[in-house]
C-alpha cells in the first residue's frame, strides 16, 4: 500500500500535532508544531486548530516524500 505512510503520519498529527513528524523522523519540526500548539491552546483557542491542520500537510508531504526517494531507490 503505497500511501500508508502518508496516512499514517496524517492521522497522528491529527491526533497529537508533531506525531505524525515523529513518525517520519523529523523532531525539530515534532518539537516546534507540538509547542506551537500547546503554546496557542493555553492562550487562544481558535489558532491552535490552524497549527494542527498545518502540521497533518506537513507530515502528509513529508512522508510522501520520503516514499516517493525509497521507491526510486
Amino acid at each position: 500500500m503505497r500511501n500508508k505512510k502518508m496516512w499514517i503520519a496524517g492521522l497522528l498529527s491529527l491526533f497529537i500535532p508533531g506525531a505524525g513528524q515523529v513518525y517520519v523522523k523529523k523532531y525539530l519540526w515534532a518539537v516546534l508544531f507540538f509547542v506551537l500548539y500547546v503554546s496557542l491552546l493555553v492562550t487562544v483557542y481558535v489558532p491552535s486548530i490552524f497549527v494542527a491542520a498545518i502540521a497533518v500537510v506537513h507530515a502528509v508531504q513529508i512522508a510522501g516524500r520520503q516514499e516517493t526517494e525509497n521507491m526510486e531507490k
